[in-house]
C-alpha cells in the first residue's frame, strides 16, 4: 500500500484511528500517515456458516448447539479483537468416556482412522493416546499430548483443559489448545526436552526417566495433571518459547468479555436457529440473517470496548448502557430494549478488522475464518471424514512461515516471518522504516 500524505482535514475523528503516523527516512520533517489494512466484518465471519452447522448437527441438545456456537464466536472475537496468538478447539467428554469435538463423535472417528491405517502407523498411536485422555480426563483436570513433527519442522502440544460436569451438556466441556513448537524432522531432541520436564511438574517425586524412539512412544503416552494448580504455566511457555503475558492477557480478555456479551448471543444464537430450519429462499431468512448481523455487530463492538477498557484507552465507554449493566442495577429490559442496544452497539463504529487477525505477519491468512481449520463446522467435517486432530493440524499447517505479506507503509512485499520463532519477527520495514505493530504488542506485554 502506498504512503500518503497527511492533509489537514482529509481524514474523520474516526479514520484518524485507523491511521499509524512515521517519518520517512533521511527527512526531518515530512510526517507520512498511512491506514491500517482493513477488511470488513462479514466478509471475515459468515453467519450462514453457523446456521448450517446447527442445520448439520441434529443430534446435538439444544444447550450443545449454544454452547458450541459461543464458542465459536468467543474465538473469534478472541482473535480478531484481542488479536490473541491461541486457538481454542471447543468439546464435550462424554461420562462413558466417548469425547465430542465441535459436535463430531471423535471417539469413534478415530478408532475408524486407527483400523484403516493399521497397527504399526501413528492413527493408531493416536488412538491409544486419545483412549487414555478420555479414561483419564474425567478424573484429572488437565493433559498434555505431545505430538512430535510429522510432515514439517514443528511439532505441537495439545493442551486440554476441562470443566465441571454439566447436566445441561451431558458431559465435561473442554478446551483444546494446539501449542507449536519448532524442532527438525530428523530430530526428536527438543520433543524430549519437552516431555521430561512436563513429566517431572507432573510427577515430581519419580526419578524414572521414559527415553522415546519414535512419534508413537509420544502420542501413546499424554501426560496429566489433577488440576491447573498443578501445571506450571510458566514453565510450559518456557519450554514452547510463548510469552506467559499473552497468556494472561487472553485469559483477562474472555472473562471479562462473555457476560458483556451473553444477553447479545443469545439472540444471535435464536437468529442462527431458526435460519438453520429455513431455506435460504425463505421470505423470513434475510430478516433473521441481517438480525444475526445485527448481534454479531454488537458484539464485535463490545469486544472491542472491553480490549480498550482493559488496556485503558477506553475513554467515552461509560456513555454506552449495556443489558448487563442495566441488570446489575435491578432494571428489567424488554426485548425491543435488547435489539436498541444491539443497533447503537453495532452503529458505534465502522464493522471492519483492523491489521488482520493479530500482526502483518498473518494478515493475508485473517480472511479465511469462514474456510479456516479452525471453524467448528470445517473441524465437524473433516473428522466425521475420518481425520484426527493431529493428522488435521498437520495438514493444514504444512509451512514454517506465514505469508509473504507487504508493508502497510510503502507497499514493498516482505517475507512472511517464522511461525515458531516470533523473537526473529522483523521489529520494522527495512524500506521505509515504518515500525510495525506486532512490535508494540510485545513492548506492552513485557
Amino acid at each position: 500500500m502506498a504512503a500518503v500524505a497527511e492533509t489537514r482535514g482529509q481524514y474523520s475523528s474516526e479514520q484518524k484511528n485507523n491511521l499509524v503516523q512515521f517519518r520517512r527516512p533521511h527527512t526531518s520533517k515530512e510526517v507520512v500517515s498511512v491506514k491500517i489494512p482493513e477488511q470488513a466484518l462479514s466478509s471475515t465471519y459468515d453467519v450462514e456458516n453457523d446456521a448450517q452447522f446447527l442445520t448439520e448437527h441434529p443430534h446435538l441438545t439444544i444447550e450443545q448447539k449454544k454452547y458450541y456456537i459461543q464458542s465459536q464466536v468467543e474465538t473469534f472475537l478472541s482473535e480478531f479483537v484481542n488479536k490473541s496468538r491461541f486457538k481454542k478447539l471447543p468439546g464435550i467428554l462424554k461420562t462413558d468416556g466417548t469425547m465430542q469435538m465441535c459436535g463430531a463423535d471423535m471417539t469413534k472417528m478415530y478408532r475408524k482412522a486407527a483400523k484403516i491405517a493399521g497397527p504399526e502407523s501413528r492413527e493408531h498411536a493416536e488412538e491409544i493416546g486419545l483412549d487414555l485422555i478420555s479414561q483419564s480426563l474425567v478424573k484429572k483436570e488437565i493433559a498434555c499430548w505431545v505430538s512430535t513433527p510429522k510432515i514439517a519442522n514443528y511439532g505441537f502440544v495439545f493442551l486440554l483443559v476441562r470443566g465441571n460436569y454439566s447436566e445441561e451438556l451431558q458431559g465435561y466441556p473442554f478446551s483444546e489448545y494446539p501449542l507449536r513448537y519448532a524442532e527438525p524432522l530428523s530430530s526428536l531432541s527438543k520433543s524430549q526436552s519437552i516431555y521430561r520436564s512436563l513429566e517431572k511438574t507432573s510427577q515430581p517425586d519419580t526419578n524414572e526417566k521414559k527415553f522415546f524412539r519414535t512419534y508413537s512412544d509420544y502420542l501413546a503416552s499424554p501426560i496429566f495433571f489433577e488440576n491447573q494448580a498443578k501445571l506450571n504455566v510458566d514453565n510450559l511457555c518456557n519450554l514452547l518459547e510463548i510469552d506467559s503475558h499473552e497468556i494472561e492477557r487472553s485469559r483477562k480478555f474472555e472473562i471479562e468479555v462473555i457476560p458483556e456479551i451473553q444477553p447479545f448471543l443469545e439472540k444471535f444464537y435464536n437468529h442462527l436457529d431458526t435460519m438453520s430450519k429455513l431455506c435460504p429462499s425463505h421470505p423470513e431468512y434475510s430478516f433473521h440473517k441481517q438480525n444475526a448481523d445485527l448481534f454479531l455487530g454488537a458484539m464485535f463492538n463490545t469486544a472491542k470496548d472491553t480490549k480498550e477498557k482493559l488496556e485503558g484507552t477506553n475513554k467515552n465507554r461509560d456513555v454506552w448502557t449495556t443489558p448487563k449493566a442495566t441488570a446489575q442495577q435491578g432494571n428489567d429490559f424488554s426485548e425491543e430494549y435488547v435489539y436498541r442496544i444491539a443497533a447503537a452497539r453495532s452503529n458505534s463504529r465502522k464493522l471492519v478488522i483492523e491489521g488482520g487477525s493479530n500482526c502483518p505477519v498473518t494478515k493475508n491468512n485473517s480472511g479465511l475464518f469462514k474456510d479456516d481449520v479452525f471453524n467448528i463446522k470445517t473441524i465437524s467435517n473433516y473428522i466425521n471424514e475420518g481425520s484426527s486432530l493431529d493428522s488435521l493440524l498437520h495438514k493444514f499447517d504444512t509451512k514454517d512461515t506465514y505469508d509473504d505479506y507487504q508493508c502497510p507503509g510503502c507497499g514493498i512485499t516482505l517475507s512472511g516471518e517464522s511461525k515458531t520463532n516470533q523473537s526473529a519477527w522483523r521489529e520494522k520495514c527495512h524500506n521505509c522504516d515504518l515500525k510495525f505493530r506486532c512490535a508494540d504488542e510485545e513492548e506492552k506485554a513485557a
